[in-house]
């Protein structure tokens, strides 16, 4: 930080002894020792390269999004980038995994029950512990699909393609709805 943000380091440092005085919570773990004493703490322990599914915080639709390891160039190093701000997030063992959770916070069903609920000011992590999101099989063929469909619609999204997105979309949304549906016993 001292190379790449002299003046953000010397502000920082100018409030480093106050800092240091402070009582640490003991449940936060802060670790205040060291040149990088002013650290993002906290969510650290969830960016291990496993991929990670972030909901808005604050929206009338709180949208989830697949957040995965990649070579950043300021740090040297490939890193899961998260800003830890307005953001939920869960991390899962696996891509498509998180393909499969995202797509289904996304769906209509979903975001209608939500809708029907929510505080548009903010959706705490246990409104979205208690989903009905049925537990991810990877073995199951509307599972597949889904998870297919999901990465469908974020590849039309790096392509900028709406076209390809909404068809993805509304082929995602008949895929959980059915995942949904087999989950009640009413498939």
């Amino acid at each position: 930080m001292t190379r790449s943000y002299p003046e953000a380091d010397r502000w920082l440092r100018a409030f480093g002894p106050i800092l240091r005085e402070r009582k640490i919570i003991a449940s936060m773990g802060w670790e205040m020792s060291g040149d990088d004493w002013c650290q993002v703490m906290g969510p650290l322990e969830f960016m291990d390269g496993r991929p990670i599914v972030v909901v808005r915080e604050m929206a009338k639709r709180p949208a989830a999004a697949v957040v995965l390891p990649r070579y950043d160039a300021q740090l040297g190093r490939t890193a899961t980038v998260l800003i830890d701000h307005k953001l939920v997030f869960c991390r899962v063992d696996s891509e498509d995994e998180a393909h499969y959770l995202a797509a289904m916070v996304n769906c209509e069903p979903i975001q209608l029950l939500l809708a029907s609920f929510l505080n548009e000011v903010g959706v705490a992590p246990a409104t979205l512990n208690r989903l009905p999101i049925p537990a991810y099989d990877a073995a199951h063929p509307e599972t597949r699909r889904l998870v297919s469909e999901a990465r469908g619609a974020a590849d039309a999204v790096k392509r900028g393609d709406p076209d390809a997105l909404t068809r993805a979309e509304r082929e995602a949304n008949h895929a959980a709805g059915g995942l949904l549906r087999a989950d009640r016993g009413t498939a």
